[in-house]
């Protein structure tokens, strides 16, 4: 494995007034907040969306340094992780907790290939969307989803329905650079909803975060590193 390039990252960013408002729903234990998208969306061909998909997925190998945080209204847990990502859709992701407690799950697409150990890991990433999110990563839409949506202003929104399943994105410029926000419902309960941010003139994140209202619980991961690799060894996607 070769590291060809690496970004450092200014990790005083990642205390971002989006983590604290999220902190915050948990701590107060607020109310499900409205649709990220109100209102209805016109329909939009497929090919546009995979186009816009394709433009914000990284073609090159990538390995992540970041460090986590998680926080429910019964306390904190943080620690650190790294995430190896293979284009266009295969991550393996591995975290160190806190007493010498460690995890590690693989993702291809929207399937979870394993997750070691299930219950430390497999609540993250089983909603794909929103672990993808998380990485600044938005999901091209399956085949047999309706497809709606539609640019204006700079800010691009779109939408995939299927069956109870509605995941929606939104890409636009914030006070802190450009940003992703996620939002999986299932019928009409939410899911989650992810915001991750972009440093300015850069394809790379350096914060996502994603709130789930049934804890309520807040993740949130902030980029310490990435190094571009020429490959990746093909014995990470292997269970332990």
């Amino acid at each position: 494995m070769v590291v060809m390039q690496c970004f450092a990252l200014d990790v005083c960013r990642g205390f971002s007034y989006y983590a604290v408002i999220a902190a915050a729903i948990v701590t107060a234990g607020c109310g499900v907040p409205g649709r990220l998208e109100p209102g209805d969306l016109p329909a939009l061909e497929m090919a546009v969306v995979e186009g816009w998909v394709r433009q914000a997925t990284p073609t090159l190998p990538l390995r992540y340094e970041l460090r986590w945080t998680y926080s429910t209204d019964k306390g904190n847990s943080r620690g650190r992780a790294a995430v190896h990502f293979a284009p266009p859709d295969s991550v393996r992701f591995d975290f160190r907790a806190p007493f010498g407690r460690s995890g590690a799950a693989v993702v291809m697409g929207d399937s979870i290939a394993w997750a070691e150990p299930e219950e430390n890991v497999e609540a993250l990433v089983r909603s794909s969307p929103l672990f993808w999110g998380l990485l600044g990563v938005p999901r091209p839409p399956s085949p047999m989803a309706s497809v709606a949506g539609q640019e204006r202003g700079g800010v691009k929104v779109w939408r995939y329905a299927r069956v109870t399943d509605t995941l929606t994105y939104r890409t636009d410029e914030g006070e802190l650079g450009p940003r992703l926000q996620v939002e999986l419902r299932r019928g009409n309960e939410l899911v989650g909803r992810v915001m991750t941010l972009f440093t300015r003139g850069s394809p790379y994140p350096f914060e996502g975060t994603v709130w789930f209202p049934a804890g309520p619980a807040v993740f949130q991961l902030t980029v310490q590193g990435i190094d571009t690799l020429a490959a990746i060894d093909a014995t990470i996607w292997k269970h332990p």
